[in-house]
């Protein structure tokens, strides 16, 4: 069964993409200001996902904190 994970960033929803393996694919949720801010953001979500979480607050290098959500669906 494929799943789906809907990702909101501080609240408001930011992208949907499909997750396999613990993996988050064909997100084009922009999580960060930068791309490599953004991976790393994918990264610690996925993380957070396997350790069985579905939220988890992240400091980035700038300075700021948000709050990312997530909901996994099966279809």
């Amino acid at each position: 069964m494929a799943k789906q994970i809907s990702i909101s960033v501080d609240g408001v929803w930011a992208g949907s993409g499909r997750l396999i393996d613990n993996r988050i694919v064909d997100c084009g949720a922009v999580l960060a200001s930068g791309q490599f801010d953004s991976d790393d953001v994918y990264e610690l979500i996925e993380d957070a996902i396997s350790r069985g979480r579905d939220t988890q607050r992240i400091e980035h290098e700038d300075g700021t904190t948000h709050s990312y959500t997530w909901s996994i669906t099966t279809d």
